[in-house]
C-alpha cells in the first residue's frame, strides 16, 4: 500500500474524477488498475504517515 497527498493544481486535475467517483470505482493507470482510498488530511497532519 502507498500513500500520496494531492493539493494545488495536482488536486484540481483529478477532482472532476474524484467527485463522480464512489467505493466501486477502480482507477487505472496503463495495464494496472488500482483501489484508491481517499480522505482529506487531518488538521494535526502534514502527510502521510512513514511506513514501518
Amino acid at each position: 500500500m502507498r500513500c500520496g497527498v494531492l493539493a494545488g493544481e495536482e488536486l484540481a486535475r483529478v477532482r472532476p474524477a474524484i467527485e463522480q467517483a464512489n467505493d466501486l470505482t477502480r482507477w487505472v493507470s496503463g495495464d494496472a488498475e488500482y483501489r484508491l482510498y481517499l480522505r482529506p488530511l487531518l488538521p494535526h497532519e502534514s502527510g502521510c504517515e512513514p511506513a514501518y
